[in-house]
């Protein structure tokens, strides 16, 4: 970003160009944008939420506003969160703010493993280390993890189990998914804010097995997601095992006994490869 540009983006002016396309409630104005009978625009929820105008109390019409629309479709508007510095076109403002390293959370793992007692808040940006800090048990250093554990459908949230593996200079999150309605599991992993197309380069192999019956050992091979992907729980994308067969898989005290490694395609057969995956012919 040149000098004078990022000048103007940090100028008053600039601000109040992006302040007349907020509405009463500060939430900016997406198209298209509709005004009241004095010439006020309001977003879609103030519009679902009140009878008449916040601003005037005049009714709502369907009339819209060109210029302004308009004038929404130059701006570059500022990120809402404290410390960020990012500035977006508005029709990409929402997806930023979702993956902003700035955007205020709870520690995840608190939500997962609810018995773990952890009430820490923070930026996400942070969260990583306080991961390492509080919850090394739930994080690796090598690309792959293995667990044998009580098999237990009745948990109360989707998420099973979470793990994150810091490898290939990268980090990646294994969610373990059970669905009770329909009596499946789904197994995947997502890179950590990387761009979808990087993250073509990496797979996770999922094994599960009995340790005292080795004739009982079944294989998936699945490509690793990205937060950016939007079939990222999409089932078909994923490892998806019925109930039945993780059942089946459980040893005589009722454990579930399964490993997770994180790999790199190799340039060679990377086009095979994915075809497989994909269950393409």
């Amino acid at each position: 970003m040149n000098k004078s540009l990022k000048d103007l983006l940090l100028s008053d002016h600039y601000a109040s160009l992006t302040g007349e396309l907020q509405c009463a409630c500060k939430a900016y104005l997406q198209p298209p944008i509709l005004l009241c009978t004095q010439g006020h625009g309001s977003c879609s929820k103030c519009r679902r939420r009140y009878q008449r105008c916040s601003t005037c109390k005049e009714e709502f019409t369907e009339t819209r506003s060109v210029a302004l629309e308009a004038l929404a479709d130059k701006l570059q508007f500022p990120c809402p969160h404290k410390g960020c510095k990012a500035r977006v076109q508005l029709s990409m403002l929402n997806e930023h703010e979702a993956s902003c390293l700035f955007r205020p959370t709870p520690c995840f793992m608190n939500k997962v493993y609810g018995d773990c007692g952890c009430n820490w808040k923070g930026i996400a940006s942070e969260w990583l280390n306080h991961c390492i800090e509080k919850h090394n048990d739930k994080v690796s250093d090598l690309p792959f993890v293995k667990f044998s554990e009580p098999w237990s459908p009745r948990h109360r949230d989707p998420v099973m189990r979470y793990h994150l593996l810091r490898c290939f200079e990268k980090v990646f999150s294994m969610y373990q998914i059970y669905d009770s309605k329909s009596g499946k599991t789904m197994w995947t992993v997502i890179s950590i804010g990387d761009e979808k197309e990087i993250d073509k380069s990496y797979y996770f192999d999922l094994e599960m097995y009995d340790p005292k019956n080795p004739m009982k050992k079944i294989a998936f091979r699945q490509v690793c997601k990205s937060e950016s992907d939007a079939d990222i729980l999409d089932p078909s994308q994923n490892v998806l095992i019925p109930l039945e067969q993780i059942l089946y898989m459980l040893d005589g005290e009722k454990n579930i006994h399964f490993n997770l490694r994180i790999d790199e395609f190799n340039d060679s057969d990377v086009d095979d490869t994915l075809i497989k995956v994909n269950g393409k012919s």
